[in-house]
C-alpha cells in the first residue's frame, strides 16, 4: 500500500514538474525532481557528475531499453534496466540518453523474471525512484554510463 501510495504521488509530482520550467530543487529537499535522464547521460559522457546528488532519491522517467536478469535464486535477485530517451535537434538529428538502472533484492522479482507475466519489457514507459550510484563503464568497456539503484518503479 505504502509502495502504491508512494509512486502514485511520485508520478503526480512529476507530471506537475514536467510542465514548470526547470528549477534546481533546494539541497534539503528528499527527491531531486530537476534531474532528469539528459542529466544522467550528460553528466557521464562528460565525466563530471558533481551536479547529479547522490544523498539526494531521483525521479527518473524513460523508456526501458532492455532488462537483464543478473541473479535469480531462492535468495537473490538482481536486474540491470537500459534506460532510454532522447530528444530531437532539430528536423534531422535525435540525441540519444541511456542509463543504466539496478534493481537488487528479491522484492523486485515480479517486475522483472522472465517467469513473470505482468514483468517490465523493452518499450515500457516508467518512472524510477532511485539514487545515484556513480558512473559506470558500458559493455563496450570504453563508453562512460550513469548508474543508479532503483528503490521504486511505475509504468506510465
Amino acid at each position: 500500500m505504502k509502495r502504491t501510495v508512494l509512486t502514485i504521488a511520485l508520478a503526480v509530482a512529476f507530471s506537475t514538474a514536467l510542465f514548470a520550467q526547470k528549477a534546481v530543487a533546494p539541497a534539503d529537499e528528499p527527491v531531486a525532481f530537476d534531474i532528469t535522464l539528459a542529466d544522467l547521460h550528460r553528466a557521464a559522457a562528460s565525466g563530471d557528475d558533481r551536479n547529479i546528488p547522490a544523498d539526494r532519491a531521483l525521479a527518473i522517467d524513460a523508456e526501458v531499453g532492455s532488462v537483464t536478469v543478473r541473479a535469480d535464486t531462492d535468495d537473490t535477485f538482481t536486474a540491470e534496466v537500459e534506460l532510454i530517451g532522447g530528444t530531437w535537434l532539430g528536423e534531422k538529428k535525435v540525441e540519444l540518453y541511456r542509463a543504466y538502472a539496478v534493481f537488487d533484492g528479491t522484492r523486485y522479482r515480479d517486475l522483472f523474471s522472465r517467469r513473470s507475466a505482468t514483468r517490465v519489457q523493452a518499450g515500457d514507459r516508467i518512472l524510477i525512484l532511485a539514487k545515484y550510484l556513480g558512473i559506470g563503464v558500458d559493455y563496450d568497456e570504453k563508453t562512460p554510463i550513469a548508474v543508479i539503484e532503483g528503490s521504486a518503479l511505475r509504468r506510465m
